[in-house]
Protein backbone atom coordinates (compact mmCIF):
# COMPACT_ATOMS: atom_id res chain seq x y z
CA UNK A 1 0.00 0.00 0.00
CA UNK A 2 1.46 3.53 -1.16
CA UNK A 3 1.74 6.29 1.19
CA UNK A 4 1.33 9.70 0.64
CA UNK A 5 3.79 12.16 1.59
CA UNK A 6 1.24 14.02 4.48
CA UNK A 7 1.40 10.13 5.65
CA UNK A 8 4.82 9.50 6.10
CA UNK A 9 6.50 10.12 9.40
CA UNK A 10 3.15 8.89 11.25
CA UNK A 11 1.69 5.80 12.34
CA UNK A 12 -0.23 4.22 10.29
CA UNK A 13 -1.42 0.85 12.57
CA UNK A 14 -3.79 1.35 15.12
CA UNK A 15 -2.82 0.30 18.82
CA UNK A 16 -5.10 0.03 21.39
CA UNK A 17 -3.56 1.66 25.02
CA UNK A 18 -5.87 1.44 27.90
CA UNK A 19 -6.09 5.21 29.59
CA UNK A 20 -4.24 5.80 32.77
CA UNK A 21 -6.71 6.37 35.66
CA UNK A 22 -5.36 9.17 37.52
CA UNK A 23 -6.18 8.72 41.36
CA UNK A 24 -5.22 10.99 44.43
CA UNK A 25 -3.68 7.95 45.72
CA UNK A 26 -0.20 7.14 47.93
CA UNK A 27 1.13 4.41 48.78
CA UNK A 28 3.51 4.70 51.60
CA UNK A 29 6.30 2.44 53.68
CA UNK A 30 3.40 1.72 55.58
CA UNK A 31 0.32 3.32 55.19
CA UNK A 32 -2.27 4.96 51.92
CA UNK A 33 -3.70 8.18 52.43
CA UNK A 34 -6.45 8.50 50.10
CA UNK A 35 -8.21 11.75 49.12
CA UNK A 36 -12.12 10.97 48.03
CA UNK A 37 -12.85 14.65 47.43
CA UNK A 38 -12.00 15.31 43.80
CA UNK A 39 -15.97 15.38 42.23
CA UNK A 40 -17.07 17.28 45.33
CA UNK A 41 -13.86 20.04 44.86
CA UNK A 42 -15.33 19.46 41.01
CA UNK A 43 -19.41 20.34 41.78
CA UNK A 44 -18.69 23.51 44.66
CA UNK A 45 -15.76 24.96 42.86
CA UNK A 46 -16.72 23.88 39.37
CA UNK A 47 -13.24 23.65 38.05
CA UNK A 48 -12.52 22.00 34.93
CA UNK A 49 -11.44 18.61 35.18
CA UNK A 50 -7.62 19.00 34.70
CA UNK A 51 -7.79 22.01 37.08
CA UNK A 52 -9.63 19.13 39.62
CA UNK A 53 -6.91 17.11 38.55
CA UNK A 54 -4.25 18.99 39.27
CA UNK A 55 -5.29 20.80 42.91
CA UNK A 56 -6.35 16.95 43.92
CA UNK A 57 -2.68 15.56 42.80
CA UNK A 58 -1.24 18.42 44.82
CA UNK A 59 -2.80 18.21 48.10
CA UNK A 60 -2.14 14.25 48.04
CA UNK A 61 1.67 15.29 47.57
CA UNK A 62 1.17 17.58 50.43
CA UNK A 63 -1.08 14.90 52.59
CA UNK A 64 2.17 12.35 51.65
CA UNK A 65 4.67 14.63 52.33
CA UNK A 66 3.30 15.55 55.87
CA UNK A 67 2.78 11.62 56.96
CA UNK A 68 5.91 10.26 55.44
CA UNK A 69 7.96 13.16 57.64
CA UNK A 70 5.69 12.05 60.85
CA UNK A 71 6.55 8.27 60.81
CA UNK A 72 9.99 9.23 60.01
CA UNK A 73 10.74 11.35 63.01
CA UNK A 74 8.84 8.30 64.93
CA UNK A 75 10.74 5.46 63.63
CA UNK A 76 14.41 7.58 63.54
CA UNK A 77 13.51 8.23 67.63
CA UNK A 78 13.08 4.41 68.40
CA UNK A 79 16.00 3.40 66.53
CA UNK A 80 17.98 5.86 68.23
CA UNK A 81 16.21 4.37 71.46
CA UNK A 82 17.46 0.94 70.25
CA UNK A 83 20.90 1.95 69.34
CA UNK A 84 21.33 3.26 73.15
CA UNK A 85 19.84 -0.17 74.42
CA UNK A 86 22.39 -2.27 72.03
CA UNK A 87 25.03 -0.19 73.63
CA UNK A 88 24.30 0.19 77.43
CA UNK A 89 25.38 -2.49 80.02
CA UNK A 90 22.08 -3.62 81.45
CA UNK A 91 19.97 -1.29 79.64
CA UNK A 92 16.87 -3.93 79.44
CA UNK A 93 17.19 -3.96 83.68
CA UNK A 94 13.91 -3.81 84.40
CA UNK A 95 13.60 -0.11 85.60
CA UNK A 96 16.64 1.11 84.07
CA UNK A 97 16.91 4.89 85.47
CA UNK A 98 19.28 5.56 82.87
CA UNK A 99 17.41 3.89 79.99
CA UNK A 100 13.89 5.94 81.14
CA UNK A 101 16.54 9.34 81.17
CA UNK A 102 17.35 8.52 77.83
CA UNK A 103 13.53 7.38 76.26
CA UNK A 104 12.38 10.18 78.07
CA UNK A 105 14.63 12.51 76.05
CA UNK A 106 13.41 10.97 72.70
CA UNK A 107 9.72 11.71 73.34
CA UNK A 108 10.33 15.58 74.34
CA UNK A 109 12.53 15.80 71.10
CA UNK A 110 9.34 15.02 68.96
CA UNK A 111 6.19 16.81 69.97
CA UNK A 112 3.74 14.34 68.79
CA UNK A 113 5.73 11.22 70.06
CA UNK A 114 3.14 10.33 73.54
CA UNK A 115 5.38 7.40 75.28
CA UNK A 116 8.08 5.01 74.84
CA UNK A 117 8.12 2.15 76.24
CA UNK A 118 10.30 -1.27 76.06
CA UNK A 119 9.41 -4.82 76.55
CA UNK A 120 12.44 -7.76 76.69
CA UNK A 121 12.15 -11.05 74.50
CA UNK A 122 9.51 -12.36 76.55
CA UNK A 123 7.03 -9.43 76.41
CA UNK A 124 7.81 -7.83 79.95
CA UNK A 125 7.93 -4.00 79.77
CA UNK A 126 11.23 -3.12 81.34
CA UNK A 127 10.92 0.90 80.15
CA UNK A 128 7.88 3.16 80.41
CA UNK A 129 8.29 6.66 80.09
CA UNK A 130 4.41 7.71 80.44
CA UNK A 131 3.13 5.17 82.63
CA UNK A 132 5.96 3.61 85.54
CA UNK A 133 3.52 1.20 86.80
CA UNK A 134 3.30 -0.75 84.07
CA UNK A 135 6.69 -1.99 84.58
CA UNK A 136 6.72 -5.88 84.72
CA UNK A 137 3.95 -5.68 83.08
CA UNK A 138 3.39 -8.72 80.23
CA UNK A 139 3.26 -7.28 76.80
CA UNK A 140 3.54 -10.12 75.01
CA UNK A 141 -0.13 -10.10 73.98
CA UNK A 142 -0.31 -6.99 71.59
CA UNK A 143 -0.34 -8.44 67.78
CA UNK A 144 3.05 -5.56 67.35
CA UNK A 145 4.80 -8.08 69.45
CA UNK A 146 3.90 -11.16 67.87
CA UNK A 147 4.45 -10.01 64.42
CA UNK A 148 8.11 -8.72 65.45
CA UNK A 149 9.02 -11.52 67.44
CA UNK A 150 8.07 -14.68 64.62
CA UNK A 151 9.48 -12.30 62.35
CA UNK A 152 12.40 -9.96 63.21
CA UNK A 153 13.22 -9.25 59.60
CA UNK A 154 10.33 -6.56 60.04
CA UNK A 155 11.46 -3.29 59.62
CA UNK A 156 8.52 -1.95 61.46
CA UNK A 157 5.26 -2.28 62.21
CA UNK A 158 2.13 -0.42 62.77
CA UNK A 159 -0.80 -1.04 64.54
CA UNK A 160 -4.37 0.30 64.28
CA UNK A 161 -5.48 3.35 66.64
CA UNK A 162 -6.56 3.07 69.71
CA UNK A 163 -8.29 5.19 72.10
CA UNK A 164 -6.74 5.43 75.19
CA UNK A 165 -7.91 7.39 78.49
CA UNK A 166 -4.21 7.22 79.03
CA UNK A 167 -3.01 9.18 76.46
CA UNK A 168 -5.92 11.36 75.97
CA UNK A 169 -7.04 10.37 73.22
CA UNK A 170 -6.46 8.12 69.82
CA UNK A 171 -2.84 6.87 69.56
CA UNK A 172 -0.87 4.69 66.96
CA UNK A 173 1.84 2.74 68.34
CA UNK A 174 4.81 2.10 66.19
CA UNK A 175 7.18 -0.65 66.63
CA UNK A 176 10.88 -1.36 65.96
CA UNK A 177 12.58 -5.34 66.94
CA UNK A 178 15.59 -5.08 69.38
CA UNK A 179 18.11 -7.67 67.49
CA UNK A 180 21.51 -9.33 68.98
CA UNK A 181 24.40 -8.89 66.67
CA UNK A 182 23.50 -12.52 65.46
CA UNK A 183 19.97 -11.07 64.89
CA UNK A 184 18.47 -12.65 67.75
CA UNK A 185 14.87 -11.10 68.76
CA UNK A 186 15.52 -9.21 71.96
CA UNK A 187 12.90 -7.30 72.40
CA UNK A 188 11.01 -4.71 70.95
CA UNK A 189 10.85 -0.62 71.25
CA UNK A 190 7.47 1.02 70.41
CA UNK A 191 6.53 4.45 70.25
CA UNK A 192 2.45 5.82 71.04
CA UNK A 193 2.33 8.36 68.05
CA UNK A 194 -0.50 11.26 68.68
CA UNK A 195 -3.22 10.85 66.03
CA UNK A 196 -4.35 14.16 66.47
CA UNK A 197 -0.91 15.56 65.09
CA UNK A 198 -2.85 14.18 61.60
CA UNK A 199 -6.26 15.38 62.37
CA UNK A 200 -5.02 19.02 63.36
CA UNK A 201 -3.43 18.95 59.80
CA UNK A 202 -6.05 17.79 58.10
CA UNK A 203 -8.62 20.01 60.01
CA UNK A 204 -6.80 22.97 58.02
CA UNK A 205 -7.30 21.76 54.72
CA UNK A 206 -11.06 22.41 52.90
CA UNK A 207 -11.79 19.94 51.22
CA UNK A 208 -15.30 20.65 50.42
CA UNK A 209 -18.75 19.83 51.60
CA UNK A 210 -18.30 15.72 50.83
CA UNK A 211 -14.43 15.30 50.53
CA UNK A 212 -12.93 13.40 52.88
CA UNK A 213 -9.23 12.89 54.19
CA UNK A 214 -8.17 9.15 55.39
CA UNK A 215 -5.26 7.81 56.82
CA UNK A 216 -4.57 3.80 55.80
CA UNK A 217 -2.96 0.76 56.53
CA UNK A 218 -1.79 -1.03 53.83
CA UNK A 219 -4.19 -3.86 54.55
CA UNK A 220 -7.21 -1.39 54.28
CA UNK A 221 -7.00 -0.31 58.35
CA UNK A 222 -8.43 3.31 58.59
CA UNK A 223 -5.87 4.88 61.27
CA UNK A 224 -7.64 7.98 61.33
CA UNK A 225 -10.30 10.19 59.27
CA UNK A 226 -11.09 13.90 58.78
CA UNK A 227 -14.21 14.57 59.34
CA UNK A 228 -13.83 12.09 62.13
CA UNK A 229 -15.17 8.40 61.62
CA UNK A 230 -14.96 4.99 60.64
CA UNK A 231 -11.63 4.96 62.38
CA UNK A 232 -10.08 1.07 62.27
CA UNK A 233 -12.63 0.13 60.22
CA UNK A 234 -11.37 -1.78 57.05
CA UNK A 235 -11.54 -0.50 53.15
CA UNK A 236 -10.33 -3.76 52.45
CA UNK A 237 -12.77 -4.95 50.35
CA UNK A 238 -13.77 -1.62 48.77
CA UNK A 239 -12.35 -0.76 44.95
CA UNK A 240 -10.01 1.34 46.31
CA UNK A 241 -7.83 -2.13 47.15
CA UNK A 242 -9.70 -4.57 44.94
CA UNK A 243 -9.79 -2.90 42.01
CA UNK A 244 -7.57 0.37 41.66
CA UNK A 245 -4.30 -0.42 43.95
CA UNK A 246 -3.97 -3.64 42.33
CA UNK A 247 -4.19 -2.61 38.57
CA UNK A 248 -2.18 1.18 39.07
CA UNK A 249 1.38 1.77 39.70
CA UNK A 250 0.68 4.55 42.43
CA UNK A 251 2.63 7.18 43.79
CA UNK A 252 3.77 11.03 43.80
CA UNK A 253 6.39 10.26 40.68
CA UNK A 254 5.00 12.69 37.51
CA UNK A 255 7.61 12.22 35.78
CA UNK A 256 11.25 10.31 35.37
CA UNK A 257 13.42 12.93 33.27
CA UNK A 258 17.48 13.25 33.33
CA UNK A 259 20.54 16.05 33.84
CA UNK A 260 23.02 15.32 31.46
CA UNK A 261 25.27 16.82 32.61
CA UNK A 262 28.79 15.91 31.75
CA UNK A 263 32.31 17.38 32.60
CA UNK A 264 35.64 16.87 31.96
CA UNK A 265 37.87 14.54 34.21
CA UNK A 266 39.52 17.23 35.97
CA UNK A 267 36.69 18.80 37.19
CA UNK A 268 35.18 15.89 39.05
CA UNK A 269 38.29 14.34 40.47
CA UNK A 270 38.79 16.63 42.74
CA UNK A 271 37.48 17.98 46.59
CA UNK A 272 34.59 17.26 47.26
CA UNK A 273 33.13 21.49 48.26
CA UNK A 274 35.09 22.26 44.48
CA UNK A 275 34.03 19.35 42.10
CA UNK A 276 31.23 20.10 39.29
CA UNK A 277 27.89 18.89 40.09
CA UNK A 278 26.35 16.77 37.31
CA UNK A 279 26.68 13.20 35.75
CA UNK A 280 25.58 11.17 32.83
CA UNK A 281 21.96 10.69 33.26
CA UNK A 282 20.59 9.98 29.60
CA UNK A 283 22.23 6.91 28.13
CA UNK A 284 21.07 5.16 30.93
CA UNK A 285 17.61 6.39 32.20
CA UNK A 286 15.94 3.95 30.92
CA UNK A 287 17.78 0.57 32.36
CA UNK A 288 17.51 2.31 35.55
CA UNK A 289 13.93 2.75 35.67
CA UNK A 290 13.42 -0.78 34.34
CA UNK A 291 15.93 -2.58 37.19
CA UNK A 292 13.97 -0.12 39.81
CA UNK A 293 10.29 0.10 38.79
CA UNK A 294 9.58 -2.99 35.84
CA UNK A 295 11.40 -5.54 37.49
CA UNK A 296 10.19 -5.08 40.64
CA UNK A 297 6.92 -4.88 39.48
CA UNK A 298 6.38 -1.72 40.74
CA UNK A 299 5.15 -0.08 37.08
CA UNK A 300 4.51 -1.50 33.43
CA UNK A 301 6.01 -0.32 30.56
CA UNK A 302 2.80 2.16 29.80
CA UNK A 303 3.13 3.18 32.95
CA UNK A 304 7.20 3.96 32.06
CA UNK A 305 5.54 5.60 28.62
CA UNK A 306 3.34 8.10 30.54
CA UNK A 307 5.81 9.01 32.98
CA UNK A 308 8.70 9.13 30.51
CA UNK A 309 7.17 10.65 27.14
CA UNK A 310 3.34 11.27 27.58
CA UNK A 311 3.17 13.30 30.80
CA UNK A 312 6.42 15.04 30.88
CA UNK A 313 5.46 16.78 27.24
CA UNK A 314 2.18 17.63 28.45
CA UNK A 315 3.38 19.58 31.78
CA UNK A 316 6.16 21.05 29.64
CA UNK A 317 3.33 21.71 27.05
CA UNK A 318 5.16 20.66 24.07
CA UNK A 319 2.71 17.78 23.18
CA UNK A 320 0.63 20.33 20.36
CA UNK A 321 1.59 21.41 17.36
CA UNK A 322 3.61 20.29 14.33
CA UNK A 323 6.63 19.70 16.50
CA UNK A 324 4.57 17.38 18.94
CA UNK A 325 6.21 15.23 21.56
CA UNK A 326 4.60 12.53 24.33
CA UNK A 327 1.49 11.89 21.79
CA UNK A 328 -0.16 8.01 21.85
CA UNK A 329 1.07 5.39 19.66
CA UNK A 330 -2.33 5.40 17.34
CA UNK A 331 -3.14 6.28 13.46
CA UNK A 332 -2.38 9.29 12.01
CA UNK A 333 0.07 10.31 14.94
CA UNK A 334 3.78 11.06 14.32
CA UNK A 335 5.62 7.98 14.35
CA UNK A 336 8.17 9.09 17.64
CA UNK A 337 9.43 5.39 18.82
CA UNK A 338 11.84 3.69 20.88
CA UNK A 339 12.52 0.36 20.47
CA UNK A 340 13.52 -1.39 23.02
CA UNK A 341 15.12 -4.85 24.31
CA UNK A 342 13.69 -5.61 27.58
CA UNK A 343 15.89 -8.95 28.06
CA UNK A 344 19.26 -7.54 27.03
CA UNK A 345 21.61 -6.91 30.09
CA UNK A 346 24.65 -4.83 30.06
CA UNK A 347 27.60 -3.80 32.33
CA UNK A 348 28.10 0.15 32.35
CA UNK A 349 30.97 1.57 31.15
CA UNK A 350 31.58 5.75 31.27
CA UNK A 351 34.14 4.85 28.74
CA UNK A 352 31.94 3.25 26.23
CA UNK A 353 29.34 6.07 26.39
CA UNK A 354 28.56 8.00 23.41
CA UNK A 355 29.42 11.30 25.44
CA UNK A 356 32.33 13.27 25.47
CA UNK A 357 32.51 12.50 29.63
CA UNK A 358 32.70 9.30 31.41
CA UNK A 359 31.43 10.33 34.88
CA UNK A 360 28.38 7.63 35.70
CA UNK A 361 27.45 6.02 39.50
CA UNK A 362 26.43 3.51 37.61
CA UNK A 363 30.11 2.40 36.69
CA UNK A 364 30.36 -1.35 37.05
CA UNK A 365 26.57 -2.35 37.62
CA UNK A 366 24.51 -4.36 35.74
CA UNK A 367 21.50 -3.33 34.09
CA UNK A 368 18.84 -4.62 32.06
CA UNK A 369 17.48 -3.02 28.45
CA UNK A 370 18.78 -1.75 25.80
CA UNK A 371 17.29 1.06 23.43
CA UNK A 372 17.87 -0.75 20.22
CA UNK A 373 16.41 1.87 17.72
CA UNK A 374 14.45 4.99 18.14
CA UNK A 375 12.66 7.33 15.90
CA UNK A 376 11.93 10.79 15.23
CA UNK A 377 8.80 11.66 13.25
CA UNK A 378 9.75 8.63 11.10
CA UNK A 379 13.18 9.10 10.90
CA UNK A 380 15.62 6.86 12.87
CA UNK A 381 17.64 8.54 14.92
CA UNK A 382 19.63 5.16 16.44
CA UNK A 383 19.80 2.21 14.73
CA UNK A 384 20.78 -0.70 16.45
CA UNK A 385 22.28 1.05 19.34
CA UNK A 386 24.45 3.40 17.70
CA UNK A 387 23.18 7.17 16.84
CA UNK A 388 22.59 7.88 13.29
Amino acid sequence: MKRSAKDRGRVTAPRDRTPTIITALIVMIVVVISLAAGFAILRERRLSVRETERSTANLARTLEEHSRLTFEAVIQSLRTGAKYIDETPDALRLGNRKTEEALRYLVNAVPYLSDLKVADHNGRLVADVFNQESLGKNFSHRTTFHLLRDDPSRPFVVSEAENSAKYGGWVIFVSIPLLSPAGKFRGVVVGALNVSHFNRFYDAINVGKYGAIKLVRLDGVILTRRPEGFIGKSLAKGPLFVEYIPKSPVGTIDIVATDHAPHPVEDKESEWDAAAMGMLGLETALSVVQAAMIDTGLLEWAGVADRMSYRPARIGRCDTGPHAQGRPIAAGEPANLVLVDPAHTRTISGREMASLSHNTPFEGMKLPGRVVATFLRGRPTVLDGALQ
